[in-house]
């Protein structure tokens, strides 16, 4: 049978480590060279039909993944063991002064939530936006939505009021983009990218800017960081303009907070990042090396063993319900984003905490903003964390803040909604070039009837063809 996608997460480096003694270093050579060659068989695939794929092939592969979760979660034990019986680690001690990735002493620490009532008076804002993508022939079309929404704890049993920016009976939360660029379609999804984030932004800033009595907190939908560089050989301009146009939003956005003494939060819902795992891993061999509780971690191959994680599963395993992680740095110095010595933001950096929230889902990764000093980034997550735990527990099994389900509801694009647009684009379209098609085909006649020539070139494929969808999107509509 044809394995899982990677490496099997193998039992036996804990179970056998003992009885090996120095044939240790010739054991774990001789699995390489096992799997090696085990990935060989794998390479070329296995066919089955239906009922073997149901009865024999599914049933391995749940047997396979179940002996990879059995072998990490024998690897977190011993792990949690070894920082449980090390009372006197410091995760701050891994630092340098150009370098520091932890600011609290503690793996684990727990949250204090305040109660609902607890939160009267504060108000939150979230903002969130959907995206709508259609790329025909020679054009893109898209389709933005975006929505503020603002939570007021102004009643005294802490239920909050709700309104919406812009006003529902508004309804102006769209933006529409149609390109003739020749770009591909991933700088096209780029692109697209771009526009959505800088439409967040704007929404956002417009709504902090024409609101008198401003809000306690702002959720932004993602991380506080703008995109990566631009990595492209062969950007576009209107690509470098959409990005450029990103970074000075987010500049205005930090500094409008910062001067108004906002809680800018980046809520992280679905993180893939191994950022916090990779710190750890870098830092182990320190931490192994001063302090001798954690000795027993070198009998494992735990760098290797920590890579098969993502943050999410890591953290999801050793973290109780109503506890984070430590805080770590993500990014130390934000103004180096913008090139500007005098910014507002200078020496500012991004700091984050996975907290989890309940046993039945992920824990949500918190950023926020903050100068660089321990003690004012350990307050300043546990003010985030109790205010922002009491409405993200409302629903166990989806724990991201109210705020932010709010706005994500309210920017939903479903697929109807893109297809009234585009539909109707088309049929413009088309009308437009129908007349234009009508006047050429006059002008041909009169030229004609002078000339005695009696051809006439309609060139339809040429206009009608814009609006021609994917092949594949043919298949599955038509057959």
């Amino acid at each position: 049978m044809p394995a899982t996608s990677r490496d099997s997460f193998s039992t036996s480096d804990f179970l056998k480590k003992k009885k090996i003694g120095k044939k240790q270093v010739n054991y774990y050579i001789e699995k390489e060279k096992l799997k090696i060659e085990n990935k060989k068989n794998f390479i070329t695939p296995t066919f089955f039909s239906k009922d073997q794929l149901l009865s024999l092939n599914l049933s391995y592969h749940a047997e396979q993944i179940f002996k990879n979760i059995q072998g990490k979660e024998q690897f977190l034990s011993i792990f949690l063991d070894a920082f449980k019986k090390c009372h006197d680690l410091d995760l701050t001690s891994f630092s340098n002064p150009d370098f520091k990735p932890f600011f609290e002493r503690n793996l684990i620490n727990p949250v204090f939530p305040y109660s609902i009532s607890q939160l009267r008076g504060l108000r939150i804002a979230a903002v969130d936006g959907g995206l709508g993508l259609r790329q025909y022939l020679g054009v893109q079309l898209t389709l933005i939505k975006v929505t503020v929404v603002l939570y007021d704890f102004d009643s005294y049993d802490g239920s909050p009021s709700i309104r919406n920016f812009p006003p529902i009976y508004n309804d102006e939360y769209y933006s529409l983009f149609s390109d003739d660029l020749p770009i591909s379609e991933n700088l096209g999804r780029t692109l697209a990218g771009l526009r959505r984030t800088l439409a967040e932004n704007s929404m956002l800033l417009n709504f902090l800017r024409s609101e008198s009595n401003l809000p306690d907190l702002v959720l932004l939908d993602g991380s506080l960081l703008p995109p990566p560089p631009l990595i492209y050989q062969k950007n576009t301009e209107i690509i470098k303009e959409f990005y450029n146009a990103c970074i000075e939003s987010y500049r205005e956005l930090y500094e409008f907070c910062n001067e108004k003494n906002i809680i800018l939060i980046g809520s992280v819902k679905d993180s893939r990042s191994s950022m916090f795992r990779d710190l750890l891993n870098r830092a182990l061999p320190y931490f192994i090396a001063h302090y001798s509780s954690l000795k027993s971690l070198q009998e494992i191959p735990y760098r290797t063993h920590l890579k098969y994680f993502t943050d999410s599963e890591f953290l999801f395993k050793i973290i109780p319900p109503k506890h984070r992680s430590t805080v770590f740095c993500i990014n130390p110095d934000i103004s180096k984003i913008f090139h500007k010595k005098n910014s507002a933001v200078e020496k500012i950096g991004v700091f984050g905490s996975y907290v989890q929230i309940s046993p039945y889902d992920v824990p949500v990764r918190f950023e926020f903003l903050s100068n660089v000093d321990s003690n004012y980034v350990k307050k300043r997550i546990n003010l985030i964390a109790n205010i922002l735990f009491p409405i993200s527990h409302i629903n166990p099994q989806c724990t991201i803040p109210l705020p932010q389900i709010e706005a994500h509801i309210r920017a939903h694009l479903p697929d109807t909604e893109i297809e009234l647009i585009t539909n109707q684009l088309e049929s413009q379209f088309k009308i437009k070039h129908l007349s234009s098609l009508e006047r050429k085909m006059n002008t041909s006649l009169k030229k004609n009837k002078i000339s005695g020539n009696i051809e006439i070139s309609l060139p339809f494929k040429s206009y009608f063809g814009t609006f021609l969808t994917k092949r594949h999107e043919k298949l599955d509509n038509l057959f």
